[in-house]
């Protein structure tokens, strides 16, 4: 019964140490379960990291190539902006011109050339957006304010810094607006077939109704004493306003209107004579003998008449009044001589129609501007015009105190002349060539 109960078994299982071999067993078999549970989450874990490396590479490599792709399209994006500028130049548009520039103005890729364009586009002295919708903003005779009416408001600027003075409320819906010597204003109560009215500048009152006449607005169209003003009835039959004494005097000859919308006219700086844009009485047609008739203003008799093949739509006395500029619905400039009736000098200014002329204080300069918003500058010689300078964006143009201009085409500007040249793309392709 012992040899049963205590076998060879019972004997080697309580022998001394037995239980110490016991627990060897059990912690090495332990520890061998760990370690294969250990080796498995290892390699998992390996397994997960090495995944994970490798996406993170291609990360990195897709973060590259994403980035180098979005700095070639911001690139790309910028040279195809640049390359619009120079087009966008020939047109004059300013207005694009700095959208363009505005919308890579944060690019990374932006070089010397943004400057050069930035420095055309915004080359002002001043500059104000007060005047968009307004038609002309003329300059007072003493040269420090202008008036700019759009609707039935009639706003008045420092023509320092362009800032707004005052703004008034003026009968009618109008954008004609001329400066009288005395500090009023004639305008129409609706476009240039309204009534016209002469209105205070301060106050916005009106002072007096002209009646339903067609007044010019060219710069210099009221005399310098502020008595004398021109206007067109509906027959086109040109008149003398006495703005004084609100009398009318018809002159033997007809407005000549065509698309400018009010008679062009122009009166010296000493009062004496007064330029009108006219046709012949006895051919009402476009086809008909057209050119700029001289009247001397102490009996309004005609001393000049100037045959130009073109419609005239701007005229501008020199100072000394013995130069007279005209502007052509065919893009020509002429300078005239009153005196003399002599044709001085001619020259093609616009590929259209020319708007506005204005002489320099001096009489040396001629600026003048059209359809094609280009403000052209001219030295003036006895017999010649010589292009020295353009100023892109305005299609009206009038010289101020100091030799600068106010240039306008939606917005208005003060710049200086001096800072201009006549072929701009000339200088860039040199700065180009240069920077490569």
């Amino acid at each position: 019964m012992y040899e049963r109960a205590f076998d060879h078994a019972w004997v080697r299982d309580n022998m001394p140490g037995q239980e110490l071999r016991r627990q060897k067993k059990a912690f090495w078999k332990g520890a061998m379960r760990t370690g294969i549970v250990a080796a498995v989450v290892l390699a998992v874990v390996s397994s997960l990291a090495v995944v994970a490396f490798r996406n993170a590479d291609r990360a990195v490599r897709a973060e590259a190539l994403a980035k180098s792709q979005r700095d070639q399209a911001r690139y790309d994006a910028y040279v195809a902006s640049m390359r619009t500028l120079p087009s966008i130049w020939k047109t004059a548009n300013l207005e694009s011109m700095q959208t363009v520039l505005n919308s890579t103005r944060d690019n990374p890729a932006r070089g010397w050339e943004w400057e050069f364009w930035n420095h055309l586009a915004n080359d002002a002295l001043a500059f104000t957006s007060e005047t968009a919708g307004g038609f002309m903003p003329k300059v007072s005779p003493d040269g420090r304010t202008f008036a700019s009416r759009s609707g039935g408001t009639l706003k008045l600027l420092d023509t320092d810094d362009l800032r707004v003075t005052k703004s008034l409320s003026v009968p009618g819906r109008s954008y004609f607006v001329n400066w009288t010597p005395g500090g009023n204003l004639v305008t129409q109560t609706s476009g240039p077939s309204g009534a016209g009215i002469l209105i205070n500048a301060a106050t916005g009152r009106v002072v007096k109704k002209l009646g339903s006449y067609c007044f010019t607005m060219t710069p210099q169209g009221v005399s310098p004493d502020g008595r004398f003003t021109i206007c067109a009835d509906s027959q086109l039959g040109v008149k003398v306003y006495d703005l004084q004494a609100g009398t009318l005097r018809p002159l033997p000859i007809h407005a000549n209107l065509f698309n400018l919308g009010y008679p062009a006219a122009a009166f010296s700086r000493d009062g004496e004579q007064c330029a009108l844009a006219v046709f012949e009485p006895a051919a009402r047609s476009r086809s008909a003998r057209v050119g700029i008739a001289i009247f001397r203003t102490s009996d309004w008799r005609k001393t000049r008449f100037f045959p130009i093949s073109d419609h005239v739509f701007a005229l501008a006395y020199s100072a000394d009044g013995k130069s007279l500029a005209a502007g052509s619905s065919g893009g020509m400039v002429y300078l005239l001589k009153p005196e003399t009736g002599e044709q001085a000098a001619r020259t093609r200014a616009d590929a259209e129609e020319v708007y506005q002329a204005s002489f320099s204080s001096d009489g040396r300069s001629l600026a003048t501007s059209g359809a094609d918003r280009v403000v052209k500058l001219f030295r003036v010689g006895p017999k010649s015009l010589d292009l020295t300078a353009k100023v892109p964006g305005a299609n009206w143009v009038e010289y101020l105190p100091g030799g600068r201009i106010a240039a306008s085409y939606r917005n208005l500007r003060v710049v200086d002349p001096s800072r201009y040249v006549v072929d701009v793309e000339q200088i860039y392709d040199a700065c180009r060539s240069a920077e490569i």
